[in-house]
């Protein structure tokens, strides 16, 4: 059985439960913590004889107990629902001897020149401990670029929102060319 067939049955297993996963990373978050899936499967699928169904059951309802709790858990990070059009950098729990930056580039780099005409971006820091500079966005302007979505950036210090509104835009380094 692979990764797919185990997501099924817990969505089905949910469903059935009415129960609800508002995060879409929470089954995947889920799933890392059961390398063996063989042995998951066996339990969320009642695969077990007579005598270990009951078992099987009980355990069924514990696992996608803690589920809702590691999905209520991200849920808390995240605080904006995620859309197909947003990329979410979430960096947390972080112990470092350097510094820690959520998202470092140049405007002249051509994929992030495309993720802000086309991607709302969402950075966000939290439980970060480092000896050196923690840095939510760390973007070196030597190009123009415009920034058609929202950018917003929280750290453990404070919170910036870049938000052009519909129609408009931002732009970083106003007439400003490339220097190769």
């Amino acid at each position: 059985m692979r990764d797919k067939e185990v997501r099924s049955l817990i969505e089905a297993k949910l469903k059935k439960n009415g129960i609800k996963i508002r995060n879409k990373n929470a089954i995947g978050a889920f799933l890392k913590l059961f390398p063996p899936l063989s042995s998951l499967w066996q339990v969320l699928s009642g695969a077990q004889d007579a005598l270990e169904t009951e078992r099987g059951r009980i355990t069924q309802e514990v696992i996608l107990k803690f589920l809702c709790a590691l999905d209520e858990k991200l849920e808390g990070i995240i605080t904006t629902q995620q859309q197909d059009d947003t990329l979410q950098i979430l960096v947390e729990s972080v112990r470092a001897y350097g510094d820690v930056t959520g998202l470092k580039a140049c405007t002249s780099n051509p994929e992030l020149r495309q993720l802000f005409s086309q991607k709302e971006v969402q950075v966000v820091l939290s439980d970060i401990q480092s000896r050196g500079n923690v840095t939510g966005v760390d973007l070196t302007v030597d190009e123009e670029v415009d920034l058609n979505k929202p950018l917003n950036i929280k750290t453990p210090n404070g919170s910036v929102k870049f938000n052009p509104g519909e129609g408009r835009n931002i732009t970083f380094g106003k007439g400003m060319k490339h220097k190769k």
